[in-house]
C-alpha cells in the first residue's frame, strides 16, 4: 500500500505539520511489541493509517497533552477567555517561569509547582517579597527582603491583591511618564485626549493601560466581585492608533487588544447617571487608573505627581485603600516632589515611589514601591489636638493648579482666616503649602506630611466615589479625618457619584484642625456673601 500513494496520503504528506521531525530515542517495550504483532498482522486499519498520518495524530496528542496540562484552570478563575489576562503566553509550555507567574494568584501557583506559598508571592509584583525561594536559591531578579503587612491585617487577602495589581500598573505608567511637559519637551509627550465631560479632564495612554491591568488582575483573583472605574474604551476604538499605543503599554499583561478593552470595561457597571443596579454592592473595587492625569503629563521633572487609586467598598463602605505614588519620596519629611536632573529609576529606587495600604480597622502603612525599600507604620496623621502642629502654623496641601479644585479661590480666603494677613504670597499663592496633584496628598497628611487639604470644584459638580474612596480609607486609618466641607460624612454607596449635596471635601489631620477648618470655610463663605450683596 505504502508503494501505491493515494490522495489522502499525498495531501497529508503534503501537511507542513506531517513534517516536523520526531524526537529520536528507543520506543518503550509495551509500544515495540504492540508494533510487532500489529506489523506481523496487518489489517484494514492499518492499511488505511499511512505513516504520515500517524505522525499527524500523534503530535495532536501530545499537544493536547501539553497544552491541557499547562492551561488547566483552576477553580477560583472565572471561566471565561478573560481569566488568562497577564500571562505570559510566549513562555516555555509546560514550565513555570517567574514572568509567567505575574498575574497568577500566588495559592495557586504553589499548588501546582509544590512550592512554598510565601515564596509563590515573592515574585516582584507581590506585596510582601521575602528572602529566598523554597530550596534556598536566590530570589529572582527585582526580590528582595520586605517585612511583610501585619498577620492580623484585616482583609489581607484582598489588600495583598490589590497591591499586587497596582504595583504592576504603577511599573507601566513609570515607563510612560514624560520628563518635561510639553511645554518644555514637545518630543518627550505623551498622547493625550480630552474626554467630552463636566471637567474636560485629559485621558491619556496611562490611564487606559494602567485600568486594563488593574482590573485584569482582580478579576482573575476574585471573579465574582465587581467593578466601577474611570475610563472606557469606546476612546481606543474609535482611535487604532491610540489603541495600538496602549496596546504596546500592556502586552506584557494582555492576551490580545480585544481583551485588553473588555478589561478596561470591566469598570463601566454604572448607568449615565452614576447609579448601579441593586444588589451589586457586596464587593465592590473602584479604580482611578491615574488620579492627577495632568500631574503624569507634567513630568517627572517638573514635579508630576500622579497616584494609581484603588479601593474596596464592602455594602457601600470603604474598606481598603491602596494609593500607588512613584515620584513620591519615601522620608516622610522630604519635599523633594520633583525628580532631580540625574535621577533615574536605577539610582532613585529606595528614595523614591510609595505605595500606601490601609485596612478599615487596620491601620495605614507605606510600602516602597520597589521591593528593595523598607515598609513604614503604622502611620499616623499629625496629633489632632495641637501638641506638636497649632492650628495657625497647619500645613496646606494644594494642587499645582487651582482651577478645578478652588474654582472661586475660596482656599486661599480659608488660609488667611486661619494664617492671618501673611498667609498668602505677593502672587496670592498659600505660603505655609505643599502643592501636587492627586491623592498622593492624602498619602503625605497620613504619614503627617501636611495638615490640611480643601477641595472646592465649580458649583453643581457632582464628585467620582473613585477620586476619594481609597485616599478615604487612607486617610481615616492613619488617624486624620475627611469630610464634606459641611461636615457630613460622605456616603459611598449610591453608585459610581457621590451625593449632589456634597459641595466640597474637607480632608486634615482631625480634631482641632478638622473643626477649624470647617468654620473657616463657613467665615469666608459668609464674607463672600456679603461682598456679593455690597457689588449688587
Amino acid at each position: 500500500t505504502s508503494r501505491q500513494p493515494n490522495k489522502a496520503r499525498v495531501r497529508a504528506t503534503a501537511s507542513p505539520i506531517a513534517r516536523i521531525p520526531l524526537p529520536v530515542g528507543p520506543m518503550p517495550k509495551k509500544a515495540a511489541a504492540r508494533h510487532r504483532r500489529r506489523s506481523c498482522q496487518p489489517n484494514k486499519e492499518r492499511v488505511r493509517m499511512t505513516t504520515p498520518t500517524s505522525i499527524v495524530v500523534l503530535l495532536l496528542l501530545a499537544l493536547a497533552t501539553n497544552t491541557c496540562a499547562e492551561f488547566s484552570t483552576p477553580a477560583r478563575y472565572h471561566p471565561t477567555p478573560v481569566a488568562f489576562i497577564g500571562r505570559n503566553t510566549t513562555g516555555t509550555r509546560g514550565k513555570s517561569s517567574a514572568k509567567d507567574v505575574i498575574g497568577r494568584n500566588s495559592r495557586d501557583y504553589a499548588s501546582k509547582t509544590g512550592s512554598d506559598e510565601r515564596t509563590a508571592s515573592a515574585l516582584f509584583n507581590s506585596a510582601n517579597p521575602i528572602d529566598t525561594s523554597a530550596d534556598g536559591s536566590p530570589p529572582p531578579v527585582g526580590v528582595e527582603s520586605v517585612k511583610e503587612l501585619p498577620d492580623d491585617f484585616p482583609r489581607r487577602e484582598d489588600a495583598v491583591e490589590a497591591i499586587k495589581a497596582v504595583r504592576k500598573a504603577c511599573m507601566v505608567t513609570m515607563r510612560l511618564q514624560p520628563n518635561h511637559s510639553p511645554t518644555k519637551d514637545k518630543d518627550g509627550t505623551i498622547s493625550t485626549l480630552t474626554k467630552q465631560q463636566a471637567d474636560n479632564s485629559p485621558v491619556t495612554v496611562g490611564d487606559f493601560a494602567a485600568q486594563a491591568i488593574v482590573l485584569g488582575h482582580l478579576l482573575q483573583a476574585f471573579p465574582t466581585d465587581r467593578f466601577i472605574a474611570e475610563e472606557s474604551s469606546e476612546h481606543l476604538t474609535a482611535n487604532p492608533g491610540l489603541l495600538k499605543e496602549v496596546w504596546a503599554a500592556a502586552n506584557d499583561h494582555m492576551a490580545s487588544t480585544e481583551e485588553l478593552c473588555r478589561c478596561i470595561d470591566l469598570g463601566q457597571s454604572y448607568n449615565a447617571d452614576g447609579t448601579i443596579e441593586e444588589g451589586q454592592t457586596e464587593r465592590m473595587w473602584t479604580c482611578d487608573p491615574i488620579d492627577g492625569t495632568k500631574g503624569f503629563i507634567r513630568g517627572k521633572l517638573d514635579g508630576g505627581q500622579y497616584a494609581v487609586c484603588l479601593a474596596k467598598l464592602e455594602n457601600g463602605v470603604p474598606t481598603i485603600g491602596v494609593l500607588g505614588c512613584p515620584n513620591l519620596p519615601c522620608d516622610v519629611d522630604s519635599t523633594d516632589y520633583e525628580w532631580a536632573e540625574g535621577e533615574t529609576e536605577a539610582n532613585n529606587r529606595q528614595s523614591r515611589g510609595c505605595i500606601f495600604v490601609a485596612s478599615k480597622g487596620g491601620g495605614c502603612y507605606q510600602l516602597p514601591l520597589f521591593p528593595d525599600g523598607s515598609i513604614q507604620g503604622p502611620l499616623k496623621a499629625t496629633p489632632n489636638d495641637g501638641s506638636s502642629t497649632k492650628v495657625a502654623d497647619a500645613r496646606f496641601c494644594c494642587g499645582v493648579e487651582s482651577g478645578f479644585g478652588d474654582y472661586l479661590g475660596q482656599q486661599a480666603r480659608i488660609a488667611k482666616v486661619l494664617h492671618g494677613p501673611s498667609a498668602l504670597d505677593d502672587k496670592g499663592e498659600i505660603v505655609n503649602a505643599r502643592r501636587m496633584d492627586s491623592q498622593a496628598k492624602h498619602g503625605v497628611l497620613a504619614r503627617g506630611g501636611a495638615e490640611i487639604f480643601v477641595r472646592l470644584p465649580k458649583p453643581g459638580y457632582v464628585e467620582w466615589i473613585w477620586d476619594h474612596a481609597a485616599g478615604f480609607v487612607v486617610i481615616e486609618e492613619a488617624g486624620g479625618r475627611l469630610t464634606d466641607i459641611d461636615g457630613q460624612r460622605i456616603d459611598f454607596s449610591l453608585g459610581a457619584k457621590l451625593s449632589p449635596s456634597v459641595r466640597g471635601i474637607a480632608m486634615t489631620s482631625g480634631g482641632v484642625f478638622h473643626d477649624r477648618i470647617l468654620s473657616a470655610f463657613k467665615e469666608q463663605e459668609k464674607a463672600l456673601l456679603g461682598e456679593g450683596e455690597e457689588g449688587e
